[in-house]
């Protein structure tokens, strides 16, 4: 990666976390921008927006941005939601395992695929297997998605979820650098061709 995009990069995570309340360490979250930035300008969802730091990152990319996440109160740490997300994000204030969200960010969409998705909604193992296997179906071939806190001790579900993947999709995750010693940090799906066709999402 060229340096100056890698300090540009960097740049971003860090107005991210300090100015736009994202969760994510700026290491981490600098690491995640370095492996979105190559989609360019693109389509990009996000389960679990808290305040919007991430989406409005993603949006320094060029992307165009959909959120759902759970409205403020009503989950642990969910402070913000509706007074801190970015302009031009469209963001559903609702549970991202009813299936009218589902259907929600389907019709946002309106036929393009995704070319990123960024899970950091429920931190249980269930929740975050469930994000993977109702929104996952939505990334094009090609596509990443993003699994936030995979080496999080305050979230030991995400982990658990984060191995299944490795185990059921071997050679399409991995750990972005530093994951381990953050530690929390971002794992990445690789989407390919037919990958969630044999599953039944709930």
């Amino acid at each position: 990666m060229p340096a100056n995009l890698a300090i540009a990069l960097y740049e971003i995570a860090w107005d991210a976390v300090n100015r736009h309340h994202a969760m994510q360490r700026v290491p981490e979250l600098a690491a995640a921008l370095s492996a979105a930035a190559w989609l360019g300008p693109c389509t990009a969802a996000e389960i679990g927006c808290h305040a919007g730091g991430t989406l409005w990152a993603w949006q320094q990319l060029g992307a165009q941005v959909f959120g759902i996440t759970l409205p403020a109160g009503t989950a642990p740490g969910q402070a913000y939601a509706e007074d801190h997300m970015p302009a031009g994000a469209m963001v559903r204030y609702a549970d991202s395992h009813d299936l009218d969200s589902v259907a929600w960010l389907r019709a946002a969409l309106a036929g393009l695929p995704l070319d990123l998705l960024h899970v950091d909604g429920d931190h249980t193992q269930g929740g975050c297997a469930a994000d993977v296997a109702d929104y996952g179906p939505l990334v094009r071939a090609g596509g990443l998605i993003l699994v936030n806190d995979i080496y999080y001790s305050g979230a030991p579900g995400v982990a658990r979820a984060w191995a299944s993947f490795e185990a059921r999709w071997p050679g399409q995750c991995r750990a972005l650098p530093g994951a381990a010693e953050d530690p929390a940090g971002f794992g990445v799906i690789t989407v390919t061709e037919g990958m969630f066709d044999a599953q039944t999402a709930h």
